[in-house]
């Protein structure tokens, strides 16, 4: 007499050592009540795809009599394979190009039953795509969801390409001592910077009148002319033709700041980009246009330098690196790139602010004018002493150049910055 395992037996994957285990239940008995040896033969599984198997139990005793019985054990993997989602993604277009072409990862995963290699990875593009056709500019979404040898289907993971311009956006902030300062006191700096030039109408391309006469700031952006000779044409959008009127400048804007990239801080440095742009009371720095800067590597570092027609220029005090497309830096904050040893500032601070040194109204003289305040700023400053309008010599950006301004370049006077044109 045979007797089966009196257990069934389900497998998420086919192990022969749980089978044998299973198998080791039954047991056989003689006629004369002696325990006879149970074999037990069957074909293993060739998938763990709900397969059952069949197993044949055979004993024996001494005198030849053999009694046979069967039962079967299931082999069923009904679990998914799991794999990690993989991270997201922001690539750069080339230049203007609208599309960039990017290979999607090869993942891998891990299953209870199939092996790693036979797990298989769908992506499937939100735009519809092929995952090897170019990637447009904005947000793809691929959805991810892996299958094992049973078909048994994970949970779907999302992963996002996004395309960014390959030109690059500048978020930075600086301040002006001469919009800081307090025009009649000379002695006293608040944030946010005055508005003064724009609230008159003085700035490039405004015109305001003084009695029965119309006095009209030339339009353009101020420095195409030395020391800069910088081309640009984003002052154009900002002309009233000779009418009196703000020329469509936001009401917050302080004045123009041009705005570079250099690939290091001192001698043999390449000027990477260049553009003029508006500088906001805020400090905050805003491009008129795109900031043109599309054929750089995007994963480089560079220095952000910031010059004024009548500040020290600046620069980062680090070499920045480009996020998401975007590089970031505030000098309001701290001071910028000063060279150890060197005797230079960088900038000046009070009441927790960090601004541009003012009073250097004459960049053109020597070849030191445009990095030193000294006496030829202030022979700018006599030339223009009771004067009005958008003048180098006006320090306190009040559009009136008299003694108040004499008195920044003579606190300011002898600064020198090491950063300069070599």
């Amino acid at each position: 007499m045979i007797t089966v395992p009196s257990a069934s037996l389900t497998l998420d994957c086919y192990d022969a050592e749980e089978v044998d285990a299973w198998i080791a239940g039954a047991s056989a008995v003689n006629s004369c009540g002696e325990t006879i040896e149970v074999y037990a033969a069957y074909d293993p599984p060739l998938t763990n795809c709900n397969e059952t198997v069949m197993v044949t139990f055979t004993a024996e005793d001494a005198c030849g009599n053999t009694v046979t019985a069967s039962k079967s054990f299931i082999v069923n993997d009904n679990l998914a394979p799991q794999f990690t989602c993989p991270d997201d993604v922001t690539l750069y277009t080339a230049g203007t190009a609208t599309s960039t072409s990017w290979v999607a990862p090869d993942l891998t995963g891990s299953d209870n039953c199939s092996p790693a290699d036979l797990i298989v990875f769908t992506g499937v593009r939100s735009d519809g795509k092929l995952l090897n056709d170019p990637w447009p500019l904005g947000t793809t979404t691929i959805t991810w969801t892996a299958a094992d040898e049973c078909k048994n289907l994970s949970a779907p993971c999302l992963q996002t390409v996004t395309v960014i311009s390959g030109c690059l956006n500048i978020v930075a902030k600086v301040y002006l001592e001469g919009s800081l300062i307090n025009p009649a006191t000379s002695s006293d700096y608040a944030a946010p910077m005055r508005t003064t030039l724009n609230d008159l109408q003085m700035l490039p391309g405004q015109a305001y009148q003084d009695g029965a006469t119309i006095f009209y700031t030339p339009a353009g952006q101020p420095y195409n002319t030395a020391p800069w000779n910088y081309s640009g044409s984003e002052g154009s959008l900002f002309d009233t033709g000779g009418s009196v009127g703000d020329a469509g400048y936001p009401a917050t804007a302080v004045d123009w700041v041009l705005v570079s990239l250099r690939d290091t801080p001192g001698a043999g440095y390449q000027k990477i980009c260049e553009k003029a742009a508006l500088l906001l009371s805020d400090g905050t720095i805003v491009m008129p246009e795109s900031f043109g800067c599309c054929d750089i590597d995007m994963t480089g570092t560079y220095y952000l330098v910031v010059e004024h027609r009548n500040h020290l220029i600046v620069m980062s005090h680090e070499a920045l690196p480009i996020v998401n497309g975007t590089l970031t830096y505030d000098f309001t904050t701290q001071n910028s790139y000063v060279l150890p040893g060197s005797g230079a500032v960088g900038q000046k601070e009070a009441n927790g602010m960090w601004f541009m040194y003012g009073g250097n109204g004459n960049q053109t003289e020597t070849d030191n004018s445009d990095t030193d305040i000294n006496a030829d700023d202030q022979s700018t400053w006599e030339n223009h002493n009771g004067k009005q309008g958008y003048r180098p010599g006006d320090y306190n950006m009040n559009g009136d150049t008299n003694s108040n301004d004499q008195i920044i370049w003579e606190r300011n006077n002898g600064r020198t910055s090491v950063i300069r044109d070599y």
